[in-house]
């Protein structure tokens, strides 16, 4: 079987009964590869076409030819909108807002740059896409994954989940243009510094030739006392009582350092949280320099915000017991990981649900599937990692399918 990949410029789509798609390559992308094409010639090929570019609108006020939306980036990275500008223009003008003539112009950027935000974990996560763990998705996706894939086991069609990720990216494209210019002006004062350390260093040999000999300099001799502490099997835990509510943010440790936590009130997992929730609920920026997907922590800092560590239950999300099958055991015990209590009707509904298979367009989740897989013996953690969610997410999910279907129910619906 002949394969070969490469990028171009879509030119142009012919509209006759038999379509014509015309491609515009340059030739270091075909280089080594004619023959490979040429192979395929008049046979059934199988084309999968991913744009390079995300494509968005920009709000322009055409009294003043500048956008109503502007963005601001602070040191650590987080983007934040400024006052729209037609707010301001009211006074300014003698026009409300609502009178304003605006103008919609269509701007490109690198779908690179967005998903580098995106996977930064300082993209927005918005009320209205919570349901779908879209940050997930385009992680996966960059990890090598395809569409397809992604879109099966999340239970989707492969054109709603390319749907609801192009929609996310457009949507903090312009978040991520901003980030981009922060991140390049971060850069070029990196090498501005080191180019001055070098500079003085080597001032500094000029001046002293025998400094650099390292004839004289103390031996630092490493012991038990001067490693790393051990973090295996832990995670650190800032908890607070917040009006009635028991808060709780847990980290997990990776490579001796926190990352993205999980929030937790009343010992049920609400979200997990992205850089800029961190920031303003508990305000802990994470540590310098950003790598896509690998936001960090120092634990240290988090310890003196009144975190504690605390060793990691040895099956935090799933069932104590074996048989438990409501997937309210995805939540969480402040205490380290108890299972709660099954309704009495649990396992009529569980018939139910299975016989019936009842879904709901605002529930993106084929329950009725997962709810067999659990029946399998595999837990719901294990299934909510294999769909790229967290736990809890799909907990609160099932609890609202599970109130749709008891609604319906009550209401004589078959």
């Amino acid at each position: 079987m002949s394969f070969t990949e490469f990028k171009a410029i879509l030119k142009s789509v012919g509209m006759g009964s038999k379509k014509k798609i015309v491609l515009e390559i340059n030739d270091a992308e075909l280089k080594g590869k004619f023959d490979i094409l040429d192979e395929m010639v008049d046979t059934r090929v199988a084309i999968s076409i991913n744009a390079e570019v995300v494509r968005f609108k920009v709000q322009i006020n055409t009294k003043t030819d500048k956008p109503i939306k502007s963005y601001t980036v602070d040191e650590t990275g987080i983007v934040s909108e400024v006052k729209p500008e037609g707010e301001q223009l009211e006074a300014d003008l003698d026009l409300p807002k609502d009178k304003l003539a605006i103008k919609n112009v269509p701007e490109v950027i690198e779908r690179e740059i967005v998903d580098d935000f995106i996977l930064s974990g300082l993209a927005p996560i918005y009320e209205d896409m919570r349901w779908y763990p879209v940050q997930r998705w385009i992680e996966r996706i960059n990890n090598g994954e395809t569409y397809l894939k992604v879109a099966t086991e999340s239970g989707l069609s492969s054109g709603k989940a390319v749907e609801l990720i192009d929609e996310y990216r457009s949507r903090v494209a312009p978040l991520a243009a901003a980030w981009d210019e922060w991140r390049k002006s971060k850069a070029e004062d990196s090498s501005e510094q080191d180019e001055l350390d070098d500079e003085q260093e080597h001032i500094g040999q000029q001046s002293d030739p025998g400094a650099t000999s390292g004839e004289d300099e103390d031996i630092e001799i490493m012991d038990e006392s001067n490693m790393a502490p051990n973090y295996d099997g832990k995670q650190v835990i800032i908890a607070q009582q917040k009006g009635t509510n028991w808060v709780e943010y847990v980290f997990p440790i990776v490579d001796g350092e926190a990352t993205y936590p999980k929030k937790y009130v009343d010992g049920k997992c609400v979200l997990g949280m992205n850089a800029d929730e961190v920031r303003k609920e508990i305000g802990i920026a994470p540590i310098g320099g950003y790598s896509p997907g690998h936001i960090r922590y120092l634990i240290g800092e988090i310890l003196a915000f009144g975190g504690e560590l605390r060793d990691i239950p040895l099956d935090p999300l799933g069932d104590t017991d074996g048989d438990n099958d409501d997937p309210n055991d995805l939540e969480h015990d402040s205490k380290g990981g108890g299972v709660t209590e099954t309704n009495s009707d649990s396992l009529d509904l569980d018939a139910y649900i299975l016989k019936n298979k009842p879904s709901f367009e605002d529930i993106p989740y084929d329950f009725p599937a997962l709810l067999e897989r659990r029946k399998g013996g595999e837990t719901w953690m294990q299934i909510a990692a294999s769909i790229g969610v967290t736990s809890g997410q799909l907990a609160a999910a099932w609890s609202k399918y599970k109130k749709r279907i008891k609604e319906e129910r009550s209401n004589g619906a078959a």
